[in-house]
């Protein structure tokens, strides 16, 4: 039988590897945006919607809004909105077809890696290497950062970053025996796009400590010695990888202070064994993810002010101190699996919370890690088939038992998927995971927004009701259920008495709100606290609202036009229509003309109906 030759298996690996991809993934160019930072990142950033140059400078100042310094992740997110506008559905095709291409350098940085771990062996490691990057692919462990338009600065950070290994791993074809790789240009390659993905978001942070130990792996493997003037020399390579990772992480930490997400606790409050067990227990949840990937959730509750020395972590750091035991002590019989063990344990030191980030172990920070994971999918499929015809049944069983684990990942993610298919399915599936009351508030206030601004009022009034309780009447808990109130009687109301009902409604808006002014007054709460008493005629009231909000902001002419109205609805007509004249006076654009002002507040004062 004629064995087909390397070039067509690598063609038809490639456009079946596109295939798996797209079918996996394609229906997620339908799904909404979500509110879980969506909204903050993408379409409510003005800071994103052009080119301009304060724009341009908050994007290569900024390290506060997302807890990183990521330039190039905001230049790009801009340059999507330009191209092709802030529609859920183009932003959401980008991220798959940037997975996709991933998928497709993936599979070439395994085909890079059976050169030095296993030789190359034409179509079987082609062959091999397909498995592992559809095993990449298509893992449940994927599906946030492709589904999540927000995560799509690790897509595209990722890509720059397989770029680089591809060129760092060329850099070795070329000139492995020489004494260095400084002088090559595929290695300078490597540092630029390296320096870009770092730039775009710092997912590939240990990638260069990673480098250095599968170098010194595969000189051992060759050489059988090391000396230290090697080990020097591969070290001092990757010392512009390593300047490019140390002052990303010093200007991220830099903004942490000011994040909305917070800064890295400090050693007072998590001590450094309560961090090695925060970090075991990211290394063991993530590897346990990839062999039993179910149950998955965009957010692990159990990370939010964790007991960090309760059983599960005291488990955790048994369990790794078990494996990584067990490995070493095996090393010389299973040299592949103890360095992908340690690559595993490289690749996830950026996301165990020790210095960027909170550790939450999200689904994400697998999509670098995962490729080690992958390329033991090869060797081992690389190993079993290479045994020759005596195996062909052992061949038979592997090839169909990863194909049916591929199949079950598939249908793994595709339901993993429907989660972040809108705002709803999203809140509440996090709602529903153990421990979901950690962030309920939170939870409930975003899915009351999400069926506020769906016209789904009963719904929204309903979430709003679950935050006031779970947050025990927290100020902006109230300020939501006021605006919520004031929005759905503005918009709702009808049917007999319907009058009477809206009266009572911004009523209770305006008690809401008051409630929430108390924990500290602002212009805005006043200001929709005296909107609510006036339509709900309760002038005078209203009137000393808006006069509290003036107090605070003296020259707002909007806020002195609604005192006016006010007063004037209250019988204090010569005060407020001297005070109208003043505002005319002012800011004309505001009140119009003084006699159609006029006009339009006597009829506000005449008595509704029902």
């Amino acid at each position: 039988m004629r064995v087909p030759s390397s070039k067509i298996c690598l063609f038809w690996s490639q456009l079946l590897l596109l295939v798996v991809v797209l079918v996996t993934a394609g229906r997620t160019m339908t799904f909404d945006f979500v509110k879980w930072d969506d909204d903050r990142i993408f379409y409510e950033n003005q800071r994103i919607e052009n080119f301009g140059s304060d724009n341009l400078k908050w994007m290569f100042t900024d390290s506060a809004s997302n807890s990183v310094y990521m330039p190039f992740g905001w230049v790009l997110i801009t340059a999507s909105n330009q191209v092709f506008g802030m529609s859920s559905q183009a932003q959401h095709a980008i991220s798959v077809v940037f997975h996709a291409v991933n998928a497709l350098l993936v599979f070439a940085i395994l085909r890079s890696l059976a050169f030095f771990l296993f030789r190359d062996r034409g179509c079987l490691t082609i062959f091999a290497a397909f498995l592992g990057a559809c095993f990449w692919a298509v893992h449940p462990l994927r599906v946030e950062a492709f589904t999540w338009i927000s995560a799509r600065v690790h897509t595209q950070s990722c890509f720059f970053l397989f770029i680089s290994c591809l060129l760092y791993f060329q850099s070795r074809h070329e000139s492995y025996f020489s004494r260095s790789t400084v002088a090559n240009p595929w290695y300078w390659g490597a540092v630029t796009f390296y320096g870009i993905s770092i730039l775009t978001f710092p997912s590939g942070l240990a990638v260069p400590a990673a480098w250095l130990i599968l170098d010194l792996y595969v000189l051992r493997d060759r050489s059988k010695n090391i000396t230290a003037g090697e080990v020097v020399l591969r070290a001092s390579e990757k010392i512009p990888f390593a300047f490019v990772a140390v002052v990303s992480i010093l200007v991220s930490l830099s903004g942490q202070v000011q994040s909305p997400m917070g800064a890295i606790p400090s050693l007072e409050k998590v001590g450094l064994g309560a961090r090695f067990m925060q970090a075991c227990y990211v290394w063991m949840i993530y590897a346990w993810e990839t062999i039993y990937p179910v149950a998955l959730s965009p957010f692990y509750t159990r990370m939010v002010n964790p007991d960090r020395f309760s059983f599960v972590y005291r488990a955790s750091v048994i369990a790794l101190l078990f494996v990584t035991g067990s490995l070493f002590f095996f090393r010389k019989h299973m040299p592949n699996t103890w360095l992908a063990w340690l690559l595993h344990l490289i690749l996830l030191i950026p996301f165990l919370g020790l210095a960027l980030g909170a550790p939450y172990a999200s689904d994400r920070y697998t999509y670098t890690e995962a490729i080690v994971w992958a390329a033991m999918i090869m060797g081992l499929v690389i190993e079993v088939g290479s045994r020759g015809k005596s195996s062909a049944l052992c061949n038979s069983f592997l090839v169909g038992g990863v194909g049916v684990w591929l199949a079950v990942l598939v249908v793994l993610s595709v339901r993993q998927e429907f989660i972040w298919a809108n705002s709803e399915n999203l809140l509440k599936h996090m709602m529903a995971q153990p421990g979901g009351n950690v962030r309920r508030a939170d939870f409930s206030s975003r899915l009351g927004t999400y069926y506020l601004s769906h016209g789904r009022f009963d719904e929204s009034l309903s979430a709003f009701d679950d935050c006031l309780v779970a947050s025990h009447n927290h100020p902006l808990a109230l300020m939501l259920k006021g605006n919520a109130l004031f929005v759905v009687a503005d918009h709702s109301v009808s049917g007999p008495d319907h009058e009477t009902i809206r009266h009572q409604m911004y009523l209770d808006a305006a008690r809401y709100l008051d409630g929430a002014s108390q924990a500290g007054p602002t212009t805005d709460l006043l200001t929709r606290a005296g909107n609510a008493y006036l339509r709900a005629r309760e002038w005078r009231t209203a009137a000393s609202r808006f006069d509290a909000a003036l107090r605070i902001s003296p020259t707002s002419a909007s806020g002195a036009f609604l005192l006016a109205e006010a007063m004037y609805c209250a019988g204090d007509a010569d005060q407020a229509t001297k005070l109208l004249d003043a505002v005319i006076r002012a800011d004309p654009s505001i009140a119009g003309s003084r006699e159609a002002t006029l006009r339009a507040w006597d009829a506000e004062k005449s008595p509704k109906k029902d």
